[in-house]
């Protein structure tokens, strides 16, 4: 494929994960997606053969940017809370660029019955990576032990964001939006699981 080629289906693939974000669906047609993307419609049809399987590529690309997030966060830091907080800092950027995606994504997957390997390994890619992490402070935990910290960890970076449109309502205090507030949230959540587990 050529680098024009290769430039235009990602652009096509970004349009759609921003259609989802604005929409929450997969409801728009592939007439749609081509007006927005401002592409011919056999564009789509020739770069990804139909609407399904774009939109398929289009989540697994998703899932693949959080995973590089994930790696490019897991390489960095002095020691364990430092590493810890670059996770959560770079994850909170990368899912500020679309507020609405992560919400969608994470409830289509809640809701689709059939369990998508790629993105299941994708996921358990994701806790295995934090897991590494917490375990050189944690140490002394078994691997369920272990298991169970990360999950409590990554439920509570991906939980303010799936509520994020209630904050005001829920008095909790974070805007997602003002970094200073969500550093604050998680230097507090690092400082609970390194000395609660």
């Amino acid at each position: 494929m050529s680098a024009r080629d290769s430039r235009k289906k990602t652009h096509i693939i970004d349009t759609v994960l921003k259609m989802i974000s604005e929409g929450g669906d997969h409801k728009f047609t592939t007439r749609e997606i081509a007006a927005k993307a401002k592409v011919n419609i056999a564009a789509i049809n020739y770069y990804f053969g139909s609407k399904d399987d774009l939109i398929k590529l289009a989540e697994e690309d998703y899932f693949r940017r959080i995973a590089e997030v994930h790696m490019a966060s897991i390489k960095t830091g002095k020691n364990v809370e430092e590493t810890l907080l670059n996770y959560c800092m770079r994850y909170s950027h990368f899912v500020l660029a679309n507020p609405g995606l992560q919400r969608n994504m994470m409830s289509r997957l809640i809701s689709d019955t059939q369990a998508r390997p790629e993105i299941s390994a994708a996921l358990q890619n994701n806790v295995v990576r934090i897991k590494n992490v917490i375990k050189d402070r944690l140490h002394d935990l078994d691997d369920k032990a272990l298991n169970h910290v990360s999950i409590i960890f990554l439920s509570a970076v991906f939980y303010p964001i799936l509520l994020s449109q209630y904050e005001s309502k829920l008095n909790i205090d974070l805007e997602y939006t003002d970094r200073e507030k969500l550093k604050d949230y998680y230097k507090t959540l690092i400082d609970c699981i390194l000395r609660c587990a």
